[in-house]
């Protein structure tokens, strides 16, 4: 037992916490050790998932479980906070991590750009590029192999997201593709899943589809102690910038599977050996010792299923090349370091490291019992490894101290999707990193171990722990940054006339000594720079760029010029609770945009809703904007406004918003203008009775095509002509969508001046209602202003300006 056999072993975990198991975890993992076997669900967003059945699939059948979400989700909107856009998509990227952590899945993605909420299936394959796609989800069934593919959706749309159909699609037709061997993918081989399900669903309770698989997905595991259904409210309650907190189901949660293509079978994995048999000769030996490990376990004495646990470790990998052995090696090291009670771990000094520079990282291993014989023979952080042949003793940790370096090639901390240029539809990057949740971590500590004399290598992420007086101790990722940082004062300048603007630009020192110029680059050309020096690693200095406008839009790129070398990232940090910090480190770009703008009436009072940045934009063209706490809307007087906004969503996620009617009606009564943008009504949130002066509903009515054609249904109205003139050119340009969340059933004191429609609807006028109310006027619209004034779409500026002055005091 003593002789070291085979290649010594790396296990890698995930950024987090070192694990730590319980006797009934190991107890778990002992058991999955002996199945072999996958199963990939497949959608098309965050939040799509069955967490339930994946959470059963994943604990008790014990396959290997995982989710493909062709989007990151960054199409959505977001009830916490006011990232948008690729931001947002960083959130809901986390949200799934820390789902799959508690439901015990695992996530992939395709590089598919979620543009927003699609009604046709055509659109949204033309817009991602279906073959683009589908090589994704190719690759993904090709390198997971799983046994039974599960799509959530439909592959006919009825009335669902055009995105959801084209999952369904996309899952079926990579599923034939996979096994076939003349599609051809870079460093893949053909997979033939056992066959493709579809996860039914009916909006009429017990609604049963002919011939479907049953399936509990809330069953009770004493292991656990909680069902499924249970540890899967816990999973979908990640998403929270959704607002999907979901409720445990305590008893069966039935679900039915219908067959799609490949071979039918009666239950999910019928006709699959999910047992090592699968792998051919040699495998008797492992199961056998592998089920003995299992009757051996004892809860309070672990370590004494160390010896045969090494000696599964033997006949693993004894075993010849396939599919599974890389991961279930991984799997069973980690199970036997768990049984002898050791911690590992690798802390760094800071969070924060500029590439080429230096990282002070505490390497530490813990033996927690003596049942075990357990030798620390070398930790290796970068460079040669540090040799230690050292045994470890019961509760005397072994702590070294390690000066890492960072690689000057490596880039900016950022979202591996998003360091590359955007395609139409898609994310560009290699795939394998497009496909991965996250980047690897910047880096990794291995902890060259015997335990009993096998070789293991522990590997862990260097993470930064730190205490956090209320939540404890937390963990981050490293982040690498640039020597220096810049943070212009917008990402958009306005012009409505030729004159030049300042734009403040602030350079912030990561490293001590840094002295350069800041330019605005024409490509190809840099321009002029203005110099800055800073001596330590913090110091800022404001630089001003003076820039001419354009005739027509552009984007300039900033650039810190030092030694020969330019920088052109900010860095920002994405902090919420639920999820680790975040990184991103995106390029600091310009947009320029020229157009005549009249303003008319300037003061304005801004309710803050779920998050904008429609308050910054006003200000960014001269508004003066000021934001409004709850005392002040509740008691304060009002009419120091010439209008007041109320921001995305602000009537479902502030309850208060109904104590305001009162003050806000006298506010429109007395002559002030109240705009309130679109608020949600669906099974998640509703709205109150009373927005208005008169009655309105909100709908789920939307126009998602950007370039639907507008018509105006009132073209003398006061907002299409003052104190900007109006023309169909001013509903160029707009991304994403027009609009969502439509009003509906108005009174007839509300006007509509227009309407639109997507491809084969009637025309809906509820994206703008207008009423008059005393002396003032109250406005009701679901335009995407949050999307179309931070983006700089001139007409959508011109137009809420029109708004905004369409009555005054």
């Amino acid at each position: 037992m003593n002789a070291v056999l085979g290649v010594a072993l790396v296990i890698s975990v995930s950024a987090g916490p070192a694990p730590r198991h319980s006797s009934a975890e190991i107890l778990r993992d002992l058991r999955k050790l002996s199945v072999v076997g996958g199963a990939l669900y497949v959608a098309a967003h965050p939040d799509d998932e069955n967490t339930r059945l994946l959470a059963s699939l994943a604990n008790q059948t014990q396959v290997r479980t995982a989710y493909l979400s062709l989007t990151r989700g960054e199409g959505g909107q977001n009830l916490i906070g006011p990232e948008i856009g690729p931001s947002l998509g960083v959130i809901r990227t986390q949200e799934l991590l820390a789902a799959r952590r508690i439901d015990g899945a695992e996530q992939f993605f395709t590089s598919a750009r979620d543009f927003g909420y699609s009604k046709s299936v055509d659109e949204t394959l033309a817009f991602w590029g279906t073959e683009r796609v589908v090589n994704d989800t190719v690759r993904v069934i090709r390198e997971l192999r799983p046994d039974v593919i599960i799509a959530r959706f439909a592959q006919e749309g009825g009335d669902t997201h055009g995105h959801h159909t084209a999952s369904a699609r996309v899952a079926l037709e990579a599923f034939t593709k996979a096994a076939d061997p003349a599609y051809v993918i870079k460093d893949t081989q053909p997979w033939q899943a056992k066959r493709i399900v579809w996860n039914a669903w009916s909006r009429e309770p017990g609604a049963e589809n002919a011939g479907a698989i049953k399936w509990n997905s809330s069953a009770y595991d004493p292991l656990l102690g909680l069902s499924y259904g249970e540890l899967a409210a816990e999973s979908r309650s990640m998403h929270k910038s959704q607002g999907f907190g979901a409720a445990p189901i305590h008893g069966p949660s039935p679900e039915q599977l219908v067959h799609l293509a490949g071979t039918p079978g009666a239950t999910l994995f019928e006709g699959i050996d999910l047992s090592w048999k699968r792998v051919g000769p040699g495998s008797e030996k492992l199961t056998a010792l592998l089920k003995k490990a299992v009757d051996e376990l004892r809860p309070g004495q672990p370590a004494a299923s160390v010896p045969t646990l090494l000696l599964a470790l033997d006949a693993m990998r004894a075993l010849p090349e396939n599919p599974y052995k890389v991961a279930k090696l991984n799997e069973l090291t980690q199970v036997i370091a768990d049984c002898a009670g050791l911690f590992v771990e690798a802390s760094a000094s800071t969070f924060s490291v500029v590439s080429g520079g230096n990282l002070e990282v505490t390497a530490q291993v813990l033996a927690r019992s003596a049942a075990i014989p357990v030798a620390l023979k070398s930790v290796t952080v970068s460079g040669p490894p540090v040799m230690l042949e050292a045994k470890l003793v019961e509760g005397v940790a072994n702590t070294q101290k390690i000066v890492a370096s960072i690689p000057s090639s490596v880039e900016a901390t950022n979202p591996p999707w998003l360091t590359g240029t955007p395609e139409r539809g898609t994310w560009s990057g290699p795939e394998r990193l497009l496909i991965a949740p996250e980047a690897p971590p910047v880096i990794t500590a291995d902890f060259a171990l015997t335990i009993d004399g096998r070789a293991l290598t522990l590997q862990r992420p260097v993470l930064f722990k730190w205490t956090d007086p209320t939540a404890g101790e937390r963990f981050r990722p490293i982040e690498v940054t640039a020597p220096v940082v810049i943070r212009a004062s917008t990402s958009l300048l306005l012009f409505d006339s030729a004159a030049p603007k300042e734009l403040r630009v602030t350079v912030t020192a990561m490293a001590d000594a840094q002295e350069g110029t800041l330019h605005l680059a024409t490509p190809p050309t840099l321009g002029e720079g203005k110099p800055f020096s800073l001596k330590q690693k913090g110091d800022t200095a404001e630089v001003v760029l003076m820039v001419t406008p354009d005739q027509t839009s552009a984007t300039r790129l900033i650039v810190a010029r030092i030694a020969g070398a330019g920088y052109s990232r900010d860095l920002k940090r994405i902090e919420y609770a639920h999820i680790p910090i975040q990184t991103v480190s995106p390029l600091v770009e310009i947009k320029l945009a020229r157009f005549d703008l009249v303003k008319g009436k300037k003061r304005i009072g801004y309710v803050a809703g779920a998050g904008d940045d429609v308050a910054s934009a006003l200000r960014n063209v001269g508004y003066e904007v000021t934001m409004l706490s709850d005392e002040q809307v509740a008691s304060k007087p009002l009419t120091a406004f010439d209008a007041i906004v109320v921001g995305i969503r602000a009537y479902n996620v502030n309850r208060r918003m109904t104590d305001f009617y009162p003050a806000l009606m006298k506010y429109v009564c007395d002559g002030g203008t109240l705009l309130v943008q679109y608020n949600t009504k669906n099974w998640l949130s509703n709205v109150p009775a009373e927005m208005g002066p008169y009655p309105f509903e909100v709908s789920q009515d939307r126009v998602t095509d950007e370039t639907a054609e507008v018509v105006f249904e009132l073209p003398r109205h006061r907002v299409l002509t003052a104190p900007n003139a109006l023309t169909a050119k001013d509903f160029e340009g707009w991304v994403q969508e027009r609009g969502l969340y439509f009003a509906d059933k108005w009174h007839p004191k509300y006007e509509a001046p227009l309407s639109m429609h997507d491809t084969g609807e009637n025309g809906k006028k509820g994206n703008l209602i207008i009423a008059k109310h005393g002396k003032g006027t109250f406005i009701y619209t679901g335009l995407s202003f949050f999307r179309q004034l931070p983006a700089g779409v001139p007409g959508a500026y011109r137009l809420f300006a029109n708004l905004l002055a369409a009555n005054g005091r």
